[in-house]
């Protein structure tokens, strides 16, 4: 009701959503909350003194509605006080096509969008990256800070993030767990968390007997393959990795 009720309110006209949002994402300039109907990006830090983080509910927002480059705007006129409780937001899974024919009922919105191909190459930066699913074509656009910058973009993956448009598919991933490789096949899908951890731009692997270490990058390439009998050290550049030990295998991001 208030997507469609902005449509002809003026900039003096005040809204109250009485039912229950959650949070499902904070940067530096926005916050953006959805329900089960819609999505909106809330602006005017200085009227909130209360520190939210993602999955925050919130309830009664009072404020106005504008439109700023494409986006609609939620402007509070006071704090919404503290959170009624807190749990993940859950995305709508869709596809481009989808998003394509009618990119305002996803605007704002948490959206996982699979098997997505990525037409630029290279690694992350702040430009935008073009991307397809099934022959439609998208741009997935950069968060400022995002700490997948200088990354090594993938071939393919499937994708989670905030629609940024009510006009055309701009998607922009939260963070790099929101951009998922698929473990290539062949390879078992298993935790080896008590085996392998990350610190600065170093990978370890540590194994209770001889085994066979694999070290697949975010394109499938194999870049280390050694045998290993105790603890052994890989010195990598930030991204994620898919590390192979024996017939199991986990996914790891190294920063």
């Amino acid at each position: 009701e208030l997507r469609e009720m902005s449509e002809s309110a003026t900039e003096y006209d005040l809204f109250r959503i009485k039912n229950e949002v959650a949070i499902s994402h904070i940067t530096k300039d926005n916050i953006y909350i959805q329900d089960e109907t819609s999505a909106f990006a809330i602006n005017a830090y200085e009227m909130l003194t209360t520190t939210y983080t993602s999955g925050d509910r919130i309830k009664n927002i009072i404020g106005n509605v504008t439109k700023a480059f494409g986006q609609s705007l939620f402007y509070p006129i006071k704090d919404f006080g503290a959170p009624i409780r807190n749990e993940a937001v859950e995305p709508t899974v869709t596809t481009l096509a989808q998003m394509q024919a009618t990119p305002v009922n996803y605007e704002s919105r948490l959206v996982r969008v699979n098997d997505v191909t990525f037409l630029t190459t290279g690694t992350f930066s702040t430009s935008q990256i073009d991307i397809e699913q099934e022959g439609t074509t998208a741009k997935l656009s950069i968060f400022a800070n995002s700490d997948f910058i200088g990354n090594e973009i993938p071939a393919k993956a499937d994708l989670i993030g905030i629609s940024r448009s009510s006009s055309n598919i701009n998607i922009a991933p939260r963070s790099s767990e929101d951009i998922i490789v698929n473990i290539p096949d062949g390879i078992e899908s298993v935790s080896a968390a008590d085996k392998v951890w990350s610190t600065h731009n170093t990978l370890h692997v540590a194994t209770v007997a001889p085994q066979t270490i694999e070290i697949f990058n975010i394109l499938g390439k194999q870049i280390v393959r050694q045998e290993v009998s105790g603890e052994a050290t890989f010195a990598l550049p930030g991204g994620i990795y898919l590390v192979k030990i024996g017939d199991k295998a986990g996914k790891y991001i190294v920063k």
